[in-house]
């Protein structure tokens, strides 16, 4: 039986390159595979913190007899107009899920008097997938 000395005991520069390289791969198909989920994942919490707000606005309006916040910042912060202010409705001023502020107009262009929106990750208006825009009447709707 031969023993093998300290010098001549390990792996050998081919056996290390093939771990690595297996490991590359590995970590590539991982990427590609959960960047797809990503995308959706923030898509699903932008929709959620819109629908979060817009539950927001709703209380405001019931506590100030059927008045809508003028501005997000008014759910904040006692606006002189809201007699009733129960507030803070909301902590902070609400983000999309890539960092956008969200967007507030009164009166809305549709049934709910008002429009919360994201513009996705372009904040852009208008695109798909995720560039889509994320809007509180299209969220009711479903």
């Amino acid at each position: 039986m031969r023993k093998m000395s300290a010098a001549q005991a390990g792996f050998t520069l081919v056996e290390i390159m093939v771990v690595v390289v297996i490991i590359g791969l590995l970590a590539t198909i991982a990427i590609t595979q959960f960047s797809g989920q990503t995308d959706e994942a923030r898509k699903t919490t932008t929709a959620a913190m819109i629908q979060e707000v817009s539950s927001a606005v709703d209380i405001f309006k019931l506590n100030n007899n059927g008045k809508l916040p003028e501005r997000i910042e008014d759910l904040m912060t006692r606006p002189d107009y809201a007699k009733n202010w129960r507030g803070p409705y909301i902590k902070e001023d609400p983000k999309d899920a890539w960092g956008n502020a969200l967007h507030y107009d009164i009166p809305g262009r549709f049934e709910m008097g008002y429009d919360l929106y994201s513009w996705g990750a372009d904040n852009a208006e208008g695109g798909t997938d995720i560039n889509e825009d994320i809007w509180n009447h299209k969220l009711h709707q479903k």
